[in-house]
């Protein structure tokens, strides 16, 4: 497969992020309202901190998941028109934060002993598609192991970060709309 080809394929990124954002935007609601009611002797201490920081509004969270999406889609503009230099360590920076996440979605179902938004996608879709991506950049010569782990390890502790202050961020501008 030529560059160019996979250049196509790295747009696979921001779609999986849509499908899997759509499944978590769906299901948040639910989710909060079931886990946000519950009695705090109900729930261990790490169930009480995840829920304070996982529980949300639908809308809230689409805001938040809006400007996630605009880094994913900026991301991968600037893996595909700079595959060759630091517009694909970007990609793979976000690529790598991407990947792990799926893990932490898992995490979090262990700890809550069942589903939580965005589980069913990240087994189905995150972590295949990832892998898929990390396959083909690596044949295509695009990135070796040494950025992958470099990348990935960045776009994790990144993630963390990013995803609170978009929450943050959808917090302030859900009190303008109101």
């Amino acid at each position: 497969m030529t560059i160019s080809e996979t250049v196509l394929v790295l747009w696979l990124l921001p779609v999986s992020w849509l499908v899997h954002d759509l499944e978590e935007i769906a299901t948040i609601d639910r989710w909060s309202r079931r886990w946000g009611l519950r009695k705090s002797d109900d729930l261990t201490p790490l169930q009480r901190r995840l829920v304070g920081v996982l529980t949300s509004t639908r809308r809230r969270f689409t805001v938040a998941v809006g400007f996630v999406g605009c880094v994913v889609v900026g991301a991968t503009a600037a893996g595909t028109f700079d595959p060759n230099g630091p517009g694909i360590l970007i990609y793979t920076t976000i690529l790598g934060g991407y990947f792990l996440h799926s893990f932490v979605h898992v995490g979090q179902s262990i700890v809550f002993r069942g589903y939580t938004p965005g589980l069913a996608t990240a087994i189905s879709v995150v972590i295949p598609v990832s892998i898929l991506l990390y396959w083909r950049l690596l044949s295509a010569g695009l990135v070796d192991i040494g950025t992958v782990r470099m990348t990935g390890i960045l776009g994790l502790v990144l993630f963390v970060p990013f995803v609170v202050g978009a929450n943050r961020l959808s917090k302030r501008i859900d009190r303008w709309i109101v």
